[in-house]
């Protein structure tokens, strides 16, 4: 628990929620550590089932604190400014490549450093009220914490450049329609639970092994292939697979362990 977000867990499914809403939930860095915290002990607790993103008071997340930025950055020496963004993507790194489903629910603004944090999430559910924008642009700021990846894995590297580089703002229908959100519902929040549910029911290794397969790239036939190799046989010897068949035979629904 911190003072600019919490934890809260209903049974499987745990929800993060940032709570800065007098700055739209822009999130300064010793928040972005205590949420990394948080997600590092979800990856591996065996009761959780999937994560839900969200902001409080209307608003998913305006990015990092602007208003900072003119004193922590400018003053300090390259190889250090070097040593921080090699850090920044650490939560980036755990949403996208973390074992458990993550779901963004995304209401009002979701703006540069908050835009990058919904894409690298695996389910985008988006309010009619959502606003995205990548905003680095406007700061004369390249984008950041994995935007250009995980913008052009939703609409495609020239689409995604252009957002980027106009840094327009986009609603969430034109979200939805565009593929950077997965859906936009008038309850964002039972949407994003519903989905939540939904990811919970399936086999957590799977699960967790489709994640890092996308999260390292499949691009190419060759590198699809190179993930197949590596990461099947775990799954084929899995109490979850084998689980699977049984239930199967046996026409039953099946109880997966992630083991």
């Amino acid at each position: 628990m911190t003072a600019q977000h919490h934890l809260t867990r209903d049974g499987v499914i745990a929800t993060i929620t940032i709570d800065n809403p007098t700055k739209r939930n822009a999130l300064p860095v010793h928040v972005r550590a205590a949420m990394c915290e948080d997600l590092s002990k979800l990856m591996i607790d065996k009761t959780c089932r999937a994560i839900i993103l969200t902001g409080a008071g209307g608003h998913f997340c305006a990015g990092g604190d602007v208003s900072s930025f003119r004193d922590n950055i400018p003053d300090r020496e390259l190889l250090a400014l070097q040593h921080l963004f090699r850090e920044e993507p650490r939560i980036i790194r755990l949403v996208s490549e973390g074992a458990k489903p993550v779901i963004a629910c995304v209401e009002g603004v979701a703006a540069g450093m908050g835009m990058s944090l919904a894409l690298c999430s695996d389910y985008v559910v988006a309010a009619r009220t959502a606003r995205f924008t990548p905003a680095f642009a406007r700061v004369g700021l390249l984008a950041d914490l994995g935007l250009m990846w995980s913008l052009s894995n939703r609409v495609g590297p020239a689409r995604a450049k252009h957002i980027i580089s106009l840094s327009p703002t986009i609603n969430g229908e034109e979200a939805a329609r565009m593929g950077i959100a997965d859906e936009v519902a008038h309850d964002a929040m039972a949407a994003a639970i519903a989905v939540a549910r939904r990811y919970a029911e399936m086999p957590p290794l799977a699960t967790a092994m489709t994640k890092l397969a996308f999260a390292r790239g499949i691009s190419t036939l060759e590198s699809a292939i190179a993930s197949e190799v590596e990461l099947q046989p775990h799954l084929s010897r899995s109490q979850d697979h084998l689980q699977a068949v049984a239930a199967f035979v046996e026409k039953r629904k099946p109880v997966y362990e992630g083991r």
